[in-house]
């Protein structure tokens, strides 16, 4: 069960998605016992234990504000965040359908190739389209339609956190304070005249082989839902065939988001190192 679900998901949550803040306290984390995950372009990731609860995958995000991304690309902070509330929208709308029964299911369009198709699909999952405007929302020329019925599994996002320097650090042992990385040609590390910056917390995904067959189940669904995967997916974003890194998908008409990049990709594709 989702322990921070969606308030509401209709259209207008999905075209302004506000992730929900994490219940969980970030100074009952047990640092003793944390581990270092690994260290991106966007943020540094440990494996922990808040209190008693857990494993969770707790990542810090280097850049703390949309004026402090010196590389072209997107505030990943937010991206995620706003990834992650759009994941949680979908699938309450899934549950919602099933629970009703058939008379109302999701429906998409089932081989979506442009923007306006991506979008269509997208908000078909938002509540009032659903309900009252399934085929309308669609047009008139009556398009091949599927039902979504289900949806795959992904890494369960329990909401975002401040994340205060000044007040963590001290209680984190040296081996798992967050140090600079080079990624590239980029030196990526937490701007020194900040505090306060952001977190996400995951649910903890062990790692296991990435299963192709549910890679591609993701991949399929992820284009059905309107989404498209950034320039270049990595495979390092995936353990036991579920997307850990929610910055490697856009949702149409959000930054990012680019037509040469919306299609249904195959495993191969996606887990090529």
């Amino acid at each position: 069960m989702d322990e921070n679900p969606p308030r509401s998901w209709k259209v207008a949550d999905f075209r302004e998605p506000r992730l929900r803040r994490c219940n969980l306290d970030l100074d009952s984390v047990d640092w003793e016992h944390a581990n270092v995950v690994g260290a991106g372009m966007d943020g540094f990731v440990w494996r922990v234990y808040f209190g008693d609860k857990g494993p969770y995958a707790l990542k810090l995000f280097w850049d703390p504000d949309p004026h402090d991304v010196k590389q072209a690309g997107s505030f990943a902070a937010q991206r995620e965040c706003q990834n992650a509330a759009l994941l949680k929208m979908i699938r309450a709308s899934v549950d919602q359908a099933t629970a009703e029964g058939s008379k109302t299911p999701v429906l998409v369009l089932a081989d979506p190739s442009t923007l306006e198709d991506a979008k269509a699909n997208f908000f078909g999952f938002a509540e009032e389209v659903r309900r009252t405007r399934m085929r309308e929302h669609f047009g008139t020329h009556r398009p091949n339609l599927v039902e979504v019925a289900e949806m795959p599994r992904f890494a369960k996002c329990y909401g975002w956190l401040h994340f205060n320097r000044r007040e963590v650090f001290p209680r984190m042992p040296r081996r798992v304070l967050p140090h600079s990385i080079r990624v590239g040609k980029h030196l990526r590390s937490l701007p020194p005249e900040r505090d306060t910056f952001i977190a996400i917390v995951y649910e903890y995904i062990e790692e296991g082989e990435n299963n192709v067959e549910a890679v591609e189940k993701v991949a399929k669904f992820l284009w059905l839902a309107g989404f498209s995967f950034s320039q270049q997916p990595l495979a390092k974003n995936w353990k036991s065939g579920v997307l850990i890194d929610h910055s490697d998908i856009v949702g149409p008409g959000f930054y990012g988001w680019q037509k040469h990049f919306y299609s249904r990709l195959s495993a191969k594709s996606i887990l090529a190192e």
